[in-house]
């Protein structure tokens, strides 16, 4: 985001970290609202957002601010991935949403239709744009 490199949470940590790396230099930002484990972050939006275990949030650069978002029900080993001006948590979690996609939108996360052929959990997905 903006030329930084980010650093977030983990295993029962809820520090953030962001790099920038025209002074060479790590400084904290704000904390995670809470720990949040095996999760996916992307940006969407000019934001931060990550989803996972225990929750989801969102951080904003500008205030320097986190807002937890509602939390996606057993999220962890989810892929984050922003596209097409939607944000979508993909697969993770136990294995009857494995194969499924769900958007996040003000109101909440909402499971789509659409599903992946192959479940998958603790994975990555990537947008490429051509």
């Amino acid at each position: 985001l903006k030329g930084r490199l980010y650093a977030l949470g983990g295993k029962n940590n809820n520090t953030a970290e962001v790099y920038d790396p025209l002074n060479n230099r790590w400084t904290y930002i704000a904390p995670i609202p809470r720990p949040i484990t095996t999760f996916s972050a992307t940006v969407h939006q000019e934001k931060i957002y990550i989803c996972g275990k225990y929750g989801s949030a969102v951080y904003n650069p500008q205030t320097n601010a986190w807002e937890a978002l509602p939390i996606l029900f057993d999220a962890k080993g989810t892929a984050l991935v922003s596209l097409n001006n939607q944000l979508l948590a993909i697969g993770g979690g136990e294995i009857k949403i494995r194969r499924s996609i769900f958007e996040y939108r003000p109101s909440g996360w909402k499971k789509l239709k659409e599903k992946m052929n192959i479940p998958r959990s603790h994975h990555s997905s990537v947008v490429v744009k051509f």
